[in-house]
C-alpha cells in the first residue's frame, strides 16, 4: 500500500483531491469549481486515483445530457504511521506541505466566517518537553483520538442524525522550529 499511496500522492492536487474525496462523496465537475482548477485536470487526477484503488465510484447522475460521477475514498482519516513509515522522504513531504496547506485554508475562511465563536469550538496549542518514550505515547494517544473520532462520525451516520453538520478536526505532533521560553517552567 506504501508504493501505491506514494504514487497517489505525488502530485499535489491529486494529493487534494483524495483529502476531498475523504470528505465527501463529490464528482470531479464539483471539485473543479470548489477547488478553481481546470476540469480536465482533476479528471484525470480523479482518474489516477480511481486505477490505483484510493478512490471508489459510488454512483452516476444525468445532468445536462452528460453523465457526472461521484467518488468516494474509503482510506482512513490520514495515513497510518506504519505506511508513512515506508513512504518515500519526498511523498511524506509532499503528503505535508499539500495537508497543511490545506488545513491553514480552511482555518483561514473558518476564521473569516467567525466559526469559532461557536462555545463548543475548540483549539489548544501546547510546547512540552519529551523523551523519545514520551513523544512515541504522545503520537500513540493522538493515533487513537484520531481512530475514536471516526467511530464517533460512524455512530452519527448510524444514527442517521438530521441535524449533522461539517467540522474540522485537525491533530499536529511535531519538533517546533524553536521553543519558546515558558514563564511558567523553570529552565
Amino acid at each position: 500500500m506504501a508504493d501505491t499511496l506514494a504514487r497517489a500522492l505525488t502530485n499535489p492536487l491529486r494529493s487534494r483531491l483524495l483529502y476531498e474525496y475523504r470528505r465527501e462523496t463529490t464528482s470531479p465537475s464539483k471539485l473543479a469549481a470548489e477547488l478553481d482548477a481546470p476540469l480536465n485536470l482533476v479528471s484525470y487526477h480523479t482518474k489516477v486515483l480511481a486505477e490505483l484503488g484510493c478512490i471508489d465510484l459510488v454512483r452516476t447522475e444525468r445532468r445536462r445530457g452528460a453523465t457526472e460521477h461521484y467518488y468516494r475514498s474509503g482510506l482512513g482519516p490520514g495515513v497510518e504511521d506504519e505506511q508513512w513509515a515506508r513512504l518515500p522522504l519526498a511523498a511524506r513531504r509532499m503528503l505535508t506541505r499539500t495537508h497543511l496547506e490545506s488545513i491553514l485554508d480552511e482555518v483561514r475562511r473558518a476564521v473569516w466566517r467567525n466559526a469559532f465563536d461557536d462555545p463548543r469550538s475548540h483549539l489548544s496549542r501546547m510546547v512540552v518537553e519529551l523523551d523519545d518514550a514520551g513523544q512515541l505515547a504522545v503520537a500513540r494517544l493522538l493515533r487513537r483520538m484520531v481512530d475514536e473520532v471516526a467511530d464517533i462520525e460512524a455512530a452519527c451516520r448510524a444514527r442517521g442524525a438530521d441535524a449533522r453538520g461539517r467540522y474540522e478536526v485537525v491533530v499536529l505532533q511535531f519538533e517546533p522550529d524553536s521553543t519558546p521560553a515558558l514563564p511558567d517552567r523553570p529552565a
